[in-house]
This record gives C-alpha cells, structure tokens and sequence, in this order.
C-alpha cells in the first residue's frame, strides 16, 4: 500500500465529512450576454464611489446579515491594487438607494473574472436585479477580452446557486466540511504514523 493511500485510510478513520458546502460555478463568456431586463425605476451602472458608499455598505449588510461589512472595510477594498471601479456594479432603485452590488475581480494575465461578492438587499430580492447586474458584469469583462468567469455559492442548492445556473454558470467544484473523530484502537498506530498526512488527506 502506497504512503498516499494509506494517508488517505487514516484519515478516514480519523474524519467524517459533515456538509457540503460551497460551489464554485464557471461560465465562458465567448460572447456577450445580452443586457436584462430591469423592473421600473431600476438602473445597472458602475459603483458612485463615496457619494453613495453609505448605502452601498447597508445593501451588502442587509444580504448577508449578519455582516462585518462596513463603510471602512470597503474603503480598504477599494484601496486594493487589483480593485477596478469600472468593475464595481451596483443596482440603484428609483430612489437613489443601492438594491444590488457586485465585484468583478479581473485578472488581466489569466482573462479569468470573479464576482465576489453578489448581494442584494432584503427589501428588493426576487426581482432578477442580481441577474441583470451579473450579466452587466459579463459584458464588461466580454469586453476586456476574458474568457472565463468564476462564482462561489455558499450553497449549490439555494437562490443565489440557481440564479448562477440560470445566468449559464456550471458548478466546476465544491468545498466540503470535515469534523476530526476519535482515533479507533485499530488506527493508532497509523495515526502515530501520519499524523501530519491524514489531516491534509482528509480534504481531498
């Protein structure tokens, strides 16, 4: 038995997988997805900066409350030297206030974007807001000359996992938890062994 696969037994004994997690989802933007349509009084446009970033924040709180999120933690994002402003998409409502936001992390070199995070406020869901500002982010980076893109969903089977697919994304990968269990008897001595193996296995 090679050293891999008897890592790969230890750590079964010494591990159980407690939940699936997250999913990551691809979509190839080899062309651009046409513009959605928006209920009334909704607009698709580039992030305001500091005029709006107080609204911003609670649209971002209000979807995933509860958040850490708050106007200097978004300061310091827009501070990062990959942060593009072009690339900071929100959904403004008839009054002025931010309904939906996203960002799209572009990497240049690789043509690869992430949309990190997606989140729209409590008060204006189910409205196709977070599709028509997704897509809005696919044209953009269709324009830049990107060929894939990249989301994770905190659940494969929620609403954000289904807009996802709707928007033409498949789930490339999942991130699973895994809760430590006591040694058996019969597995102390390869415990003893690959201590350090195991705990790296068990993920895969």
């Amino acid at each position: 038995m090679s050293g891999a696969t008897t890592a790969t037994t230890s750590a079964t004994r010494c591990c159980r997988r407690a939940a699936t997690g997250a999913a990551t989802t691809s979509s190839s933007p080899a062309t651009a997805p046409p513009a959605r349509p928006l209920p009334a009084g909704y607009t698709v446009r580039a992030f305001a900066g500091e005029s709006e970033i107080d609204s911003r924040t609670e649209a971002h709180r209000s979807a995933f409350h509860p958040s850490k999120m708050t106007v200097a933690l978004h300061r310091r994002v827009m501070a990062s030297p990959t942060y593009r402003p072009e690339f900071d998409l929100v959904c403004a409502a008839a009054d002025g206030r931010i309904a939906a936001c996203t960002i799209v992390w572009f990497d240049e070199v690789n043509r690869v974007g992430i949309f990190e995070p997606v989140a729209c406020h409590a008060e204006h869901q189910r409205r196709g807001l977070a599709s028509a500002l997704m897509t809005e982010g696919l044209r953009r980076l269709h324009a830049r000359g990107a060929t894939a893109a990249l989301v994770m969903s905190h659940l494969e089977d929620s609403p954000g996992g289904h807009t996802y697919r709707r928007l033409g994304f498949e789930v490339i990968g999942r991130l699973h938890e895994w809760k430590k269990t006591a040694w058996p008897d019969a597995g102390r001595d390869d415990a003893a062994a690959h201590g350090g193996a195991q705990r790296e296995a068990a993920p895969r």
